[in-house]
């Protein structure tokens, strides 16, 4: 290969690179019509001077007169003009009251970067700059961060595996050229033996095909043992997180959990008016919930679940269980989506409820900076979400496998089919702390005297934190030793509805009503922008408690809050929602009049970029499969079937073995050489150039010459020839 060509494959690498750069950044922020036709144009003018001979090995740059410090200032001067650009085009419109700051910093890091690399691209095609790896680098992270991946492990392998790939393929071509060479990625090329032209390449493939196999393999294990490590590691975190922030700006970064107690308090103080989920719906969505504890501990909540994958019963499940899609999602979207929803049956038991009336839906947008939570309803009966299978609590509350950086529509029902607890979940929702039980008991049965059923006594509780209590965001803190609650309970202090609702599930569970507590948002604010938009903010985290009623075997919602009133979006005969039947088919439906090529060009413009990826990432497993095919037939089974018995392929390996041995030292046995004459001239290579090899090199080429001659006689002989020893 001539110098020209290498620069001119090297140019077309570092331009396909970028390529596949501007698809991901395009496909994780949405700027494709922006983004898409100012890397045409670039590349247009690359191809332009490469025609027209402005480019290439064969220029000569002369030294530029203009002095060191001038060029810095220019440099500086133009990517602080390529910052304002881009910062002026992406974060137009977008800021306001609730704007995400980070979200809005990682937007823009990312498209200055690519900017960045596609003009030193222009200017430097052939043989690129150091700094497009940082700068390739710096964008890809900053895409996956911002949700350019998704959640499922295959997926995000196989952005890894490419990263890395486009990294090391880079690295050669810009270093290569920075040495004043250009070299072929992962080949090599020996005028002594015609093979290696393509002996290099399919090494490099069936290389690649391992890796590739290896990394899906180790995904696929990781994916089955991954979620409940996963889930404990998110709660460790969250507590550690609850702790910083307690004096920190962090509250108002991330999603609402609540674990600890007065961790809900900073979300309401801390950044009030940043925003927390978008949701488009007929009436005021109300209370969505986003985690459920059962366990009380010390002034901290914990979930008791233990990870069970039985999901044929979800409702009696000891423990989370997995959910896949039962069809495609059958409801529009308010936005052009880059990748499809899939329906996911959350309580198939609904379907069987004769008096559950239509489902209304909720549009739902979360912020993908703020963590993974998904919030719902309480009745939420399916959802359409961009996820291949997800993670679902006893308590109904997704915990793994959403892609939140999409919307997600929820279908709600006007009510919950009846369902039972089982015995371990039981234990966990009725648990109250030994120093807590004294108390709880003499409030609780002061209070709920004279109530008989589970409704009666729960409203009974209501009324008495309503009546006798007053909300605050005071922080009150708890003598040493003593637990915040029972201080609460003993001097019913000012406090906000973490407090109230813990109580209030304390005294449930005394009197004998399953209950648990959630924490999540309340929608109610209408946006201004859209008639059907409802916000909400950070100070709209809330949290509530939930009992069962036995006699009907359904969860209602328990609100203690002081000037609260519990409200969620109700199901209507009227309204537009999808019947839900549980079923396949009515989500899976297409219209007959649309035709098959509108339907391939929805697929192809719904796809996103890591689905393509994906695809690449298992198809190219196959060359290692046909490469160890290959290599069986001709090791095994070709020689086996040709006659050739066992001593002749021992003979033949071993003399394969040495002969690889010697060609890494650049002498390679001709057709027509025999064994003797091939000795000779290793013996006679290894005398002539003694006094530059070392001695180890000197005595292998002496001990394989005479190691050629013992084969060739004991060949003559009819016998199997002795291992070859080196030094």
């Amino acid at each position: 290969m001539t110098e020209q060509a290498k620069f001119e494959r090297a140019k077309l690498l570092l331009g396909a690179l970028l390529v596949a750069e501007m698809m991901f950044l395009a496909s994780t922020f949405s700027g494709l019509s922006v983004i898409g036709p100012l890397t045409l144009l670039a590349v247009a003018v690359v191809a332009a001077r490469h025609f027209f001979g402005t480019s290439g090995s064969a220029v000569v740059l002369k030294r530029s007169a203009v002095p060191r410090s001038i060029k810095w200032m220019l440099q500086f001067a133009f990517v602080l003009a390529v910052m304002g650009l881009t910062f002026t085009w992406r974060v137009s419109g977008r800021m306001g009251v609730g704007a995400n700051v980070i979200s809005l910093g990682v937007d823009v890091v990312a498209h200055v970067a690519f900017f960045i690399s596609l003009v030193v691209w222009v200017s430097r095609p052939e043989r690129g700059h150091v700094s497009l790896l940082p700068l390739g680098l710096t964008m890809m992270m900053l895409c996956v961060a911002a949700g350019g991946v998704s959640q499922s492990l295959a997926a995000q392998t196989t952005v890894g595996l490419v990263s890395c790939v486009g990294f090391c393929a880079a690295s050669q071509i810009i270093l290569a050229a920075k040495q004043g060479r250009a070299t072929k990625p992962l080949s090599y090329v020996n005028a002594d033996h015609e093979k290696s032209a393509w002996l290099g390449p399919i090494c490099a493939v069936l290389a690649l095909s391992v890796l590739m196999m290896v990394t899906s393999a180790v995904a696929s294990v990781t994916e089955s043992m991954l979620p409940g490590i996963q889930d404990d590691l998110k709660h460790q975190l969250q507590a550690s997180l609850d702790v910083i922030g307690e004096q920190s700006y962090v509250g108002g970064t991330r999603y609402v959990s609540g674990s600890r107690l007065g961790s809900v308090r900073e979300h309401l103080t801390i950044d009030p008016q940043g925003l927390a989920l978008r949701v488009f719906a007929n009436s005021p969505p109300g209370y969505l919930r986003g985690t459920v504890f059962d366990v009380y501990r010390s002034s901290r909540w914990y979930s008791s679940s233990r990870g069970n994958r039985d999901g044929d019963n979800p409702d009696v499940a000891e423990g989370d269980f997995v959910l896949e899609p039962s069809g495609v999602a059958a409801t529009s979207t308010k936005s052009t989506l880059r990748r499809k929803l899939n329906r996911f049956v959350l309580r198939p038991e609904v379907a069987n409820s004769p008096s559950v009336k239509r489902a209304v839906t909720l549009e739902i947008y979360a912020d993908p900076t703020k963590g993974r939570t998904v919030f719902l309803p309480l009745t939420t009966s399916w959802i359409e979400a961009a996820s291949q299978e997800i993670i679902v609590s006893r308590s109904i509350a997704i915990k793994v496998g959403v892609d939140v950086s999409l919307p997600c529509v929820a279908g709600v029902s006007d009510r919950l089919a009846a369902q039972t607890i089982a015995p371990g979940q039981r234990r966990a929702l009725e648990d109250i702390p030994r120093g807590l039980t004294d108390l709880v008991a003499t409030i609780t049965d002061e209070v709920c005297e004279g109530a008989t059923t589970s409704r009666q006594k729960s409203e009974a509780i209501s009324n008495y934190f309503q009546k006798n209590f007053r909300y605050g965001l005071n922080k009150t803190k708890a003598p040493s030793r003593v637990d915040p609650l029972a201080y609460f309970l003993q001097t019913r202090h000012v406090a906000h509805c973490e407090y109230f609702a813990s109580a209030t599930v304390l005294m449930l569970r005394h009197a004998g009503i399953p209950s648990r507590y959630v924490t999540g948002y309340v929608a109610d604010e209408l946006g201004e922008s859209e008639p059907d938009l409802w916000l909400a903010r950070n100070r709209d985290a809330h949290a509530w408690a939930e009992a069962f009623d036995e006699e009907s075997g359904q969860w209602f919602a328990v609100e203690s809050t002081p000037g609260r009133v519990y409200q969620t979006i109700a199901a209507d005969a009227s309204d537009n929602g999808d019947i839900f039947d549980g079923s396949s088919d009515l989500v899976t439906a297409v219209s007959d009049n649309e035709g098959w090529l509108s339907r391939i060009a929805g697929y192809l413009f719904a796809m996103r970029v890591t689905d393509s990826l994906l695809f690449l990432f298992r198809i190219a497993q196959l060359p290692l499969v046909c490469g160890l095919a290959y290599i069986w037939w001709t090791k095994f089974w070709k020689p086996s079937r040709a006659g050739i018995n066992f001593l002749d392929q021992q003979c033949r390996r071993r003399l394969e073995q040495v002969d690889r041995r010697l060609k890494k030292l650049s002498l390679v046995r001709r057709p027509t050489e025999t064994l003797y004459q091939f000795a000779d001239r290793v013996q006679q290579h290894a005398t002539e150039l003694q006094p530059a090899l070392s001695l180890s090199r000197h005595e292998t080429m002496n001990l394989a010459a005479s190691w050629y001659r013992t084969y060739a006689d004991a060949r003559y002989q009819g016998k199997l020839p002795p291992e070859f020893e080196s030094v």
